[in-house]
């Protein structure tokens, strides 16, 4: 893709993962007037809540209940671990999914 912007003389391209080291990112097209934000990128960041007496989670476990719920794997980018706390990159609008009561009550029993 900066081999394609590289060509427009008026157009720029930024990326962003959601945090510095992400492998997953989202490419911004813009015209060279103007200066991305992060909140450009509409990515936001969640923490996994999981009863960790009780079971493991592995990047395979939480991507298959992800798609499995209907979820694009394009709306979904990294996964963060770090010891036994999970995070997870997503696409902004995603957070209302995530939060609402609906989705905790199935999770909850899942």
């Amino acid at each position: 893709m900066q081999t394609l912007v590289n060509r427009q003389p008026d157009l720029r391209v930024a990326f962003n993962g959601g945090y510095p080291l992400a492998e997953a990112k989202r490419a911004l097209l813009y015209p060279d007037y103007y200066t991305p934000t992060t909140a450009d990128f509409e990515l936001a960041a969640l923490q996994i809540d999981y009863p960790v007496k009780f079971t493991m989670l592995s990047h395979r476990k939480i991507l298959g209940t992800l798609l499995g719920a209907g979820l694009k794997r394009g709306s979904l980018g990294d996964f963060v671990q770090d010891d036994l706390v999970w995070q997870i990159i997503v696409e902004a609008p995603l957070v209302a999914f995530f939060t609402t009561s609906n989705y905790q009550t199935w999770s909850d029993s899942n």
